[in-house]
């Protein structure tokens, strides 16, 4: 059957009638939609689309500020399509309803069709009466204007929506009204009113009506952030302007000052883009009420905090265009077709510099000549400091972007990199930035890799770079200040010693190198070598040496590189012997320096300009390259007058005047005086006699010469000439006189005799060669006397020569008298005539004057904290730099310095004269010293140990004088031996033999009332009250002198023609005597030839023991102040260490004596409050590993000892560590039976381990445990009963709510306990008292309280 279908002429009412048949009849309709399976497009869920920002259908939503933010909406709303999902749902629930239950038709259809309703649906018009008519503006464009996708500026939209919107949807969103026709006008938006309930507060905000202009609503909806923001302008509106002034005050007060700030400067930043000048006005009026606005809000201002407060910091940079560039872009230009505005941004005027912010550290930055320029520092852009950095503003570079710029691919600019990384790390080692950076330059570059960076720069094939390179290497290698300094000490006594500047090598390096480790050790990379010693790693895997011969022999550099090139090979050789070793066996090295910088015959044109290029001309840096190698070892130098034959080229330059040379006057005098240092070197090895012999006539004329003429200052080139002739002719003084040189004579008269030929090295000196030197030399000395003592009271002057005559006067008579055929008579007159004028001197008022300035010349006694200079620890140097805060050198180092004049003047009078010379001047140096109580931090230092040997001799001499202050001079002793150096050690051992063990030294004040009688029969202290069982008996009496020998081995004296010239040893830079508190376990038993076997001491042991113990105990009772510096955790761990030695040497009655005097010593509270076992002890890893050794020492062979027991409680008390209690009580319990120490004997406080009051639980059970069980008892322990006792008890009754559970039990097995003492002890202990039994009193009765707690235990027990 056919349905009937509408016609063209039915009314309404028909097509109604038409539904509702069709409806009742369930007629099938002749059509119906189905979806294809391929469609799987989703609608959005409710409430999803605020959060993404598409409409219903999935589209995205393009805001347009000036625009209505909604489209205008259809009443009613257009249904949305539902899911496939929820219409199946619906459907079977509509099926399952019987039809007399269904809905009104009428609905029915409104559900099914929803085109129908759409259309059917009453359409309202839009109410236009109150819209604003405006007339188009007009445009020089067509309309509309063309759009361009260009870049995508700063979205503002959520996170979401940057990643679900479209570009074009983007592209559309960013652009502006005015580009699709629409002109804004007053503010306000197209079809958007202003409600009249809310003008007053809602015109502050009318630029901006779509939100906050705070709040991000970040995790909140918008639908929330708009009534928040709703809420908040509905409570201003009802506000007074007082009153939200007045809360606006009250909320700056409670704000951050920062956050405040960030958030005035976002909303300041956000207005700057208003460019219409009318806007910006209104925006000024509201910014100043909207910021009282948006602040009265916490909630807007807590939602805030989600913002990134880093922010704050950052300046707002508006977008450039052509109207703010300086000048106007033409499109016509080449390549200027795209005008690229944010390149040409940086053609305008930049802005001023911001002042450094003390609160953000900035990097430095440095101009190109090494400076560091401050951050508000504006100069001008024409310097070349400016660049497109991170900080365009600020001129200069940061270290950062220098190594960027080395590695350019600008020839220019790598070169113009590493000259100021020169320049910087130039002026960062002279001290320049100490105050200025907050971090040292060198070890940073260091470790940034900057030696990498410079073997790349070496192996550029451009020159320039090379030479770049070089000269960065040169600041980092060479401290020209130690150079210098190594210079001026040459020619004092003992300066001819070479340094080693190598880092120091712990033990564990030690042992590898040695070969004592036998594992097989990983390989170091080479960045870990360098870290650890840069110079060996340059050499060894660097290849530096190499890398130096190539530009020797094949660049031939200009004259600048090649002496960067001949000093950074000076400091190698200055490293080790190794080092030396290497350089000296590298191949055609040495050959290229003594051919190409050690010629025998030049020509200079004009000697009174600079040369450019030195290849030709003889160099005094080559001179002295040469003569460190020298120093290095015998075998080195013999293989440079050997091999390289360079005595005999020196031999032409030295045979010349200075004014013959063909060089400047500068130049040839430093030639020829590092010409006589190589020479000199040579000699006191042995070698080069026969050039002595071959100059001898010139040496005499210059000598003779040197007599007329007037040395000072004024002369100083002569000056210098002349010592340094006067220190060659005393090597030749001391090769002609010594012991190997006889020999060598015998042997040469024996060959003589066998065969006539006689080999040129075997033709050694006699000592007629040398006598004929003494007048001359005499001569001069008188001369130069005069001068000292007329004069320098008046006016300073260099007292170099000085020093040298009277080392040569001192070396000539000393091996004078040695000689085969020597006058006595006539050589004692000399003496005599020398004696005499030396004692005028001395009390003459220009000596007077020298010893005045001592004082102030004195390292020891500086009142500067440290050396400014920077250095690394991987590159060590002789820190001889500025000291801070004074402009001048180390103060020993300072010109007229007279320590070494002063020095050879007392060596030649104590060696020598045996003059008994008394002088307050030195006294008082002496005391200055003795009584210093902070050490120097110039005490390590090098150059001290030329003061070191000044104070050396002032005490030797004190040995002659009767009436002395025996005790200053004794105690400067000790203090010396702290100060010493590796190559000193015969100084150590004259000191201990005739100083520091010396009787006569060892008198004290009148207090003391020990005279050396008592001190030959020194005993134990009378007071015997404490530790009676320890100290039954007295120890018999030892002499000072019997120490000698004990603590310091003998030392064997090198020949006086050494195989080597070093001064210390590589490891460290302090003679590390094994004297007093350096011997320990280790140490004893290390020693085979004294320790034979572990389980019995030898007696040579037990002698070395006590009479260490025996010295040990003399500084603590007489010479306490030079102990002070030794913490005294340190003395009590190396004495402990005795038990650790021997089984049985503890045992020994001297011994024992001993140890119980130091417990009584370390016992006083003075020391037991500096006692800290945490602290870093040197020798232990911690204190725990040897406190557990001494328990099962104690354990094994104490034999119930109490002054073992004394020393095992020492660190027992509450002030320290659980953790060593801990293991008293736990796993070493067994010693508690056996640690018999009445309380009455006990030395330590009782106090002190009973207060404070122990809280540690694991403590307290071990306590309840040990005395439960009985492993504590006080007929076995009655100091740790005590101790167990009290601590547990005041557990029992603390009443602090903790541990109930525990308390509890423990009184519960208390109550059970079959022991009644302990029962009564732990539940009526009262307090400690040494005088009551078992060292405690205890209550009668309980306490109501106690007594309480009590029962109600027993009570839940029952």
């Amino acid at each position: 059957m056919l349905n009937k279908r509408p016609k063209p002429g039915d009314t309404e009412e028909d097509l109604l009638k038409f539904q509702q048949e069709f409806l009742s009849g369930q007629i099938t309709p002749s059509a119906s939609l189905v979806k294809k399976p391929g469609d799987k497009r989703k609608s959005s869920q409710p409430g999803q689309h605020e959060s993404v920002g598409l409409t219903g259908s999935g589209r995205d939503v393009v805001q347009l500020q000036g625009l209505p933010s909604k489209a205008p909406t259809m009443s009613p709303i257009p249904p949305v399509k539902k899911s496939r999902f929820k219409a199946s749902r619906e459907g079977k629930s509509r099926h399952s309803v019987s039809t007399q239950d269904m809905e009104d038709p009428e609905h029915t259809i409104d559900s099914h069709d929803t085109s129908t309703a759409a259309i059917l649906s009453d359409i309202i018009e839009r109410d236009t009466r109150s819209a604003g008519i405006y007339f188009p503006s007009s445009s020089a464009h067509g309309f509309p204007t063309v759009l361009h996708r260009g870049f995508l500026g700063t979205r503002t939209s959520s996170s979401r929506e940057k990643n679900t919107k479209s570009i074009f949807a983007q592209q559309m969103e960013n652009s502006s009204p005015a580009e699709f026709g629409v002109i804004v006008h007053d503010g306000q938006s197209v079809g958007t009113t202003i409600h009249s309930g809310r003008n007053r507060a809602g015109n502050l905000l009318e630029h901006k009506q779509d939100g906050s202009h705070i709040l991000q609503g970040a995790g909140v909806s918008k639908k929330e952030v708009e009534r928040i923001h709703y809420e908040n302008l509905s409570q201003m509106a009802s506000m007074s302007e007082e009153d939200i002034l007045s809360e606006q005050k009250k909320l700056l007060e409670t704000l951050d000052p920062k956050l405040v700030a960030f958030l005035k400067s976002k909303k300041a930043a956000k207005l700057d883009e208003v460019s219409d000048e009318q806007s910006q006005l209104e925006v000024e009026k509201q910014v100043t009420v909207e910021t009282s606005a948006d602040l009265v809000s916490k909630k807007e201002v807590a939602m805030e905090t989600s913002v990134d407060l880093k922010a704050a910091g950052d300046t707002f940079k508006p977008e450039v265009t052509n109207e703010d560039l300086p000048l106007e872009v033409d499109k016509d230009w080449v390549h200027m077709d795209v005008v690229e505005s944010d390149k040409l941004a940086w053609m305008k005027d930049l802005p001023p510099p911001r002042a450094d912010n003390s609160q953000t550290e900035q990097p430095a930055r440095f101009d190109f000549l090494g400076n560091v320029l401050p951050g508000d520092s504006d100069l001008p852009v024409t310097l070349g400091l400016h660049h497109h950095g991170d900080e365009p503003e600020r001129a200069g570079y940061t270290l950062e972007e220098l190594f960027q710029l080395s590695r350019s691919s600008n020839v220019q600019q790598r070169c113009l990199a590493l000259q100021t990384l020169a320049k910087i790390i130039i002026k960062a080692k002279e001290g320049c930035f100490v105050h200025l950076l907050q971090s040292a330059i060198l070890p940073i570059v260091l470790d940034a890799g900057l030696m990498f960076l410079l073997r790349w720069s070496l192996d550029d094939s451009v020159e320039a770079v090379n030479t770049a390179a070089l000269a960065v290497s040169h600041a980092v290698l060479v401290n020209t200040a130690d150079e210098a300094a190594l210079d001026q000490v040459f020619d004092w006594p003992g300066g001819v010693a070479l340094v080693a500047q190598c880092p120091r090598v712990t033990v564990q390096e030690a042992q590898e190198q040695s070969g004592e480790r036998k594992e097989e050790q990983v390989e170091d990379v080479d960045a870990d070598v360098l870290k650890k010693d840069l110079i060996q790693g340059l050499v060894s895997r660097m290849t530096i040496l190499p890398r130096l011969r190539h530009y020797l022999t094949v660049l031939r550099p200009q004259a600048p590189p090649v002496l960067h090139i001949l000093a950074i090979l000076t400091r190698i050789a200055r490293h080790s012997q190794t080092t030396a070793y290497q350089l000296m066996n590298c191949p055609s090295l040495i050959e290229t320096i003594v051919k190409e910088f050690l010629p025998t015959s030049w020509t200079a044109s004009d000697v009174t300009q600079p040369v450019s290029c030195l290849y030709g001309y003889p160099v005094p840096a080559a001179v002295r390259l040469l003569r460190t190698i020298a120093q290095a070892g015998r075998n080195m130098a013999a293989i440079l007058v050997s091999r390289h034959s360079v005595l005999s080229q020196l031999m032409v330059y030295l045979s010349l005047n200075t004014c013959d040379i063909n060089l400047a006057r500068g130049e040839a005098v430093s030639l020829q005086m590092e010409a006589y240092r190589f020479w000199r070197v040579c000699l006191l090895y042995g070698i080069g006699t026969q050039q002595y012999l071959d100059l001898y006539p010139t040496l005499m004329e210059r000598l003779t010469k040197a007599q007329g003429q007037r040395l000072s200052d004024d002369t100083l080139n002569d000056l210098n000439l002349t010592t340094a002739l006067i220190n060659v002719l005393q090597a030749v003084v001391v090769v002609a006189g010594s012991e190997i040189n006889h020999l060598s004579r015998s042997s040469a008269e024996g060959c003589a005799d066998e065969d006539s030929h006689q080999p040129a090295d075997l033709l050694p000196l006699s000592w007629s060669h040398v006598a004929g030197l003494l007048l001359p030399v005499r001569a001069l000395w008188e001369k130069q006397k005069t001068q000292i003592v007329e004069n320098f009271q008046n006016k300073k002057q260099s007292l170099t020569l000085a020093t040298s005559l009277i080392d040569f006067l001192k070396t000539f008579y000393c091996l004078s008298e040695k000689q085969i055929g020597a006058d006595t008579v006539e050589l004692l007159e000399e003496l005599e005539q020398l004696s005499s004028a030396l004692i005028n001197m001395w009390r003459s008022l220009g000596f007077q004057a020298i010893l005045s300035y001592l004082s102030h010349h004195s390292n020891i006694l500086t009142e500067h904290t440290q050396t400014c200079g920077e250095s690394s620890d991987n590159l060590p140097e002789l820190t001889s730099g500025l000291v801070s805060g004074q402009g001048h050198p180390l103060p020993i180092l300072q010109p007229h310095s007279p320590v070494p004049f002063i020095t050879s003047v007392l060596s030649l009078t104590h060696t020598l004269l045996s003059v008994v010379i008394g002088e307050a001047y030195l006294t008082s140096y002496l005391r200055k010293i003795v009584s210093r109580t902070q050490i120097s931090p110039l005490n390590s230092n090098f150059f001290t140990k030329f003061e070191n040997l000044l104070q050396y001799y002032i005490i030797k001499l004190s040995c002659l004088m009767t009436h002395v202050e025996t005790r200053v001079h004794h105690e400067a002793g000790l203090c010396l031996l702290t100060r010493l150096q590796y190559g000193d050690e015969h100084l150590v051992h004259d000191l201990m033999s005739c100083v520091i063990y010396n009787t006569a030294f060892v008198r004290e004040s009148q207090e003391e009332e020990l005279t050396r009688e008592g001190l030959e029969r020194m005993t134990l202290s009378s007071e015997t009250t404490h530790l009676r069982s320890a100290t039954q008996e007295e120890v018999p009496g030892y002499t000072v002198a019997a120490i000698e020998g004990c603590c310091y081995p003998p030392v064997q004296y090198q020949s006086k023609l050494p195989y080597s010239i070093w001064s210390h040893d590589p490891g460290s830079s302090h003679l590390q005597v094994h004297m007093w508190y350096n011997f320990d376990e280790n140490y004893l038993k290390s020693s085979g030839d004294i320790v034979c076997d572990h389980s019995t001491s030898s007696p040579a042991l037990v002698h070395l023991v006590s009479n260490c113990l025996a010295w040990i105990y003399l500084l603590e009772c007489w010479r306490p102040s030079h102990l002070a510096q030794v913490p005294v955790t340190l003395r009590v761990t190396r004495v402990m260490c005795v038990f650790l030695a021997g089984n049985d040497l503890f045992l020994d009655r001297r011994i024992h004596g001993y140890l119980a005097a130091l417990l009584r010593e370390y016992t006083k509270p003075k020391h037991l409050d500096k006692l800290d076992f945490e602290a870093d002890i040197p020798g232990l890893t911690c204190f725990y590993d040897l406190y557990i050794n001494v328990l099962q020492q104690y354990q094994a062979v104490s034999f119930g000892d109490s002054l073992f027991g004394c020393y095992v409680l020492v660190p027992l008390q509450q002030r320290h560590n659980f953790s060593l209690r801990k293991a008293v009580w736990g796993e070493y319990n067994n010693i508690l039976r056996t640690l018999f120490i009445p309380v009455k004997e006990l030395l330590v406080p009782l106090s002190y381990y009973l207060e404070p009051e122990e809280r540690n639980v694991e403590l307290i059970r071990l306590y309840t445990q040990c005395l439960f069980s009985q492993t504590v008892r006080p007929v076995w322990a009655p100091v740790m009963y005590l101790i167990a006792v009290h601590h547990v008890n005041r557990f029992m009754y603390t009443q602090d709510g903790r541990h109930a559970a525990l308390k509890h039990l423990i009184i519960k097995q208390l109550l059970s306990c079959p022991n009644e003492d302990l029962k009564k002890h732990l539940l009526y202990y009262k307090s400690a008292d040494a005088d009551a039994p078992h060292g405690m009193t205890l209550y009668e009765e309980l306490s109501a309280m106690r007594q309480k707690l009590i029962t109600s235990v027993r009570d839940s027990k029952e």
